[in-house]
């Protein structure tokens, strides 16, 4: 069965947006705050008669939105249950990783649109429950390639002193929804921290408030074996 942020999300591309952008100008609101909703699966109720409003016109209801109940909108492709998590939590434990998150431009994480993931995993000795996010073109370099495959094997809160930070970069999850493969400093006061680039290219972000971090524990280069 599909989550809440899933039929946000289908419901958006069903409306004719191909972006998030678009959509949440058209609704006033900023666009992190609806990736948010979609990525962690959860409308606030607040949120509910906004978005149930701007997407009336495709048949989305308040029951079928929150609670998968009723008739669906017209046109709509169910999609797997699970593709748009960056930790799968519903995956039992033992079972292949499904690769449902790409890394992309300026080191920012997506979750992979359509009705598969990429595909699924073996994970390695240890990753069982984690999860994996898969480098899109050039975004990793120099340190990663295009179709390498990181691995974490759980979420934290990211640490306040110095000497705690990770020395190399790990996956984060911003408190207004972002997720980024970055190295993480801190900030110019507390519970701030600023995101450095794996692309000395990428300009720095400075000040953000980080929810939690995940760090890459294994790397499968490009040419691994993907099974469907």
């Amino acid at each position: 069965m599909s989550t809440q942020g899933e039929r946000l999300r289908q419901a958006i591309e069903l409306a004719g947006f191909t972006k998030i952008a678009p959509f949440a100008e058209s609704i006033g609101e900023p666009a992190v705050k609806v990736r948010q909703h979609i990525n962690r699966d959860s409308i606030p109720s607040g949120m509910v008669e906004k978005y149930v409003r701007r997407l009336s016109s495709i048949g989305v209801t308040t029951d079928w939105l929150m609670f998968n109940k009723g008739k669906p909108p017209k046109g709509l492709k169910e999609a797997k249950s699970g593709t748009t998590r960056l930790f799968g939590e519903d995956r039992p434990a033992g079972a292949s990783i499904q690769i449902t998150h790409t890394v992309g431009a300026g080191d920012e994480i997506f979750p992979v649109h359509g009705d598969s993931p990429l595909g699924h995993v073996a994970a390695p000795p240890g990753y069982e429950t984690g999860g994996a996010v898969a480098i899109k073109g050039d975004s990793g370099l120099p340190a990663f390639h295009d179709k390498d495959l990181l691995f974490y094997k759980e979420w934290e809160s990211p640490p306040t002193r110095a000497r705690q930070l990770p020395k190399r970069a790990v996956i984060l999850e911003l408190k207004d929804g972002r997720s980024y493969l970055k190295k993480l400093l801190l900030g110019s006061k507390p519970g701030r921290y600023h995101l450095l680039s794996i692309n000395p290219t990428t300009p720095v972000i400075e000040d953000v408030a980080v929810n939690r971090m995940a760090r890459i524990g294994w790397v499968w280069v490009e040419g691994s074996p993907l099974a469907d």
